[in-house]
């Protein structure tokens, strides 16, 4: 892998470069003084030998020394600024060719996601401090795979468990229902009704509890222009019976890939989220539109004031808001969350943004993908209002 840039081994050359720079002013420091101390000391007079010993001779020899001296010092600096570049630029290239296994384990760490987890570095060469950080690394992912197959088998095995009990009771209640007891039958109906929240809950539960990305082999051409059509058709007689107002902008062939059924829950859960909160006579908007790179999917509705921090925590789960159950609306608490997570297992996200005037706007954004979904698109399943 070619490291197209590389800081580090900048810093490393340079801080070489100015440590080699440092001892070559020493050393030419010393040579000087070495040089000068002998040229000095060479040239000496003798009273006895006036010819050689004249101002003229003198100064000859001083002149001499002196180029002698220079050329040196000018040989040896050379030497040491040739011996400081090249110091310099193998230190930078050995910094480089080191730090290229770093950057082989951040772009490999960067591709891994929660549906990738199964993914290990192997990072190979010597037993270093590099392949110490790959290895950790690597452990750290098999801990993280641990604990997501984990809470995936936990679900399963929770739905498998608990879906027999709440069928057989449901059957059970639905029977006696039928028994011509007007003492019971409020509390039958109301066992009935506890019994279908219960099998909504557990249902939304296992959609959230779904974290990875799809695979390649779940994603298909969704045409959002055709599922929120199919979506509305749900909510349309509710909305009129309710008096809001409701304007729809959908922009045709917005297309995005992935499982037809959970987008199309997601869209229903976002439209029933307004239907629920939205007050008689009040307003909704609904937008299905691209925006650059993104399939948008937008749903607006008046109502209560929230502070924008409580509009963000309704995608946790079981979070309703403050007056929600003041209010006695009906719901669990699952559906934006739920539409969170089936935003982000598409490589998508949801926004929940409070409007000024009241009421929310929520944000579905998807990679958008060409047109071309046709009659291909898998039919969709019948969402569950969560």
């Amino acid at each position: 892998m070619t490291v197209a840039r590389s800081p580090l081994a900048r810093r490393i050359a340079l801080t070489s470069a100015v440590i080699l720079a440092a001892v070559s002013v020493l050393v030419l420091l010393a040579v000087w003084s070495v040089l000068n101390s002998v040229a000095s000391s060479s040239i000496s007079v003798d009273p006895s030998d006036a010819t050689s010993s004249s101002p003229e001779v003198v100064e000859a020899t001083y002149q001499l020394a002196s180029g002698a001296v220079t050329n040196i010092m000018l040989l040896t600096g050379t030497a040491l600024l040739a011996v400081a570049a090249l110091g310099s630029f193998i230190s930078y290239w050995a910094a480089k060719v080191s730090l290229r296994r770093v950057a082989e384990v951040s772009a490999h760490t960067r591709r891994i996601s929660a549906s990738t987890l199964d993914e290990r570095l192997n990072l190979t060469g010597p037993p270093d401090e590099i392949k110490e950080l790959a290895d950790t690394i690597d452990n750290t992912l098999s801990a993280l795979d641990e604990a997501f197959a984990q809470q995936e088998r936990f679900a399963a095995n929770a739905s498998h468990e608990l879906r027999t009990p709440l069928a057989v009771l449901r059957t059970s209640i639905e029977s006696l229902s039928r028994v011509n007891n007007e003492a019971a039958g409020e509390d039958l109906a109301r066992a009935e009704r506890s019994t279908a929240r219960m099998e909504t809950v557990l249902d939304s539960l296992i959609l959230l509890a779904q974290t990875k990305q799809l695979p390649a082999d779940r994603r298909f051409p969704i045409d959002l222009s055709a599922s929120m059509r199919i979506a509305y058709e749900d909510f349309a007689e509710d909305f009129v019976a309710q008096k809001i107002d409701v304007s729809i902008s959908i922009k045709e062939d917005v297309n995005t890939t992935g499982d037809q059924t959970l987008v199309l829950q997601a869209i229903h859960n976002l439209l029933a989220n307004a239907q629920r909160y939205t007050p008689s006579g009040g307003r909704a908007q609904i937008v299905v539109d691209t925006e650059g790179d993104d399939a948008v999917v937008v749903v607006t509705n008046t109502g209560r004031r929230l502070e924008p921090s409580e509009a963000v925590r309704l995608a946790e789960p079981f979070n309703r808001g403050e007056n929600s159950r003041q209010n006695h609306i009906p719901g669990t608490g699952l559906g934006l969350s739920i539409v969170n997570s089936i935003a982000v297992q598409h490589g998508g996200a949801l926004t929940i943004l409070a409007n000024p005037e009241g009421g929310l706007t929520a944000t579905i954004r998807l990679p958008r993908t060409a047109s071309g979904a046709g009659d291909r698109l898998p039919g969709p399943g019948v969402p569950s209002r969560a």
